[in-house]
């Protein structure tokens, strides 16, 4: 469903900037484009963050949690002088996915078994 949504808010972009905020909020449509992967990302992590605790993992949550803020803060400080409010939405979505990626990490053996 995530990902529907994400497809449907990418296409109206434009549409969802000027009806939320008028026309001169325009170029926010960029910013909103980068950081729709960013929903896609935090649902997956949600559930293998769900995984993670209920199997007794909880140092492998600690650690990707911080991780994560690590990351965003570099991200952050890498992208936002540059691109502004589109490397603030960029550097959301690199967090995320950065996230993802060392939970699935942690969670490949619960992984290969889904089917």
């Amino acid at each position: 469903f995530a990902s529907a949504g994400i497809a449907c808010a990418a296409l109206c972009a434009d549409a969802i900037i000027d009806i939320l905020g008028g026309s001169q909020y325009g170029t926010a449509a960029l910013p909103l484009l980068c950081i729709l992967p960013a929903l896609l990302f935090v649902s997956l992590n949600t559930v293998l963050s769900q995984y993670l605790i209920s199997s007794g993992h909880e140092r492998q949550y600690a650690i990707v949690n911080f991780t994560g803020l690590v990351s965003s803060i570099l991200y952050c400080l890498i992208l936002i002088p540059p691109l502004g409010a589109t490397g603030a939405a960029i550097s959301c979505s690199l967090c995320e996915l950065t996230a993802l990626l060392i939970r699935c990490w942690y969670a490949r053996d619960f992984i290969t078994t889904i089917r």
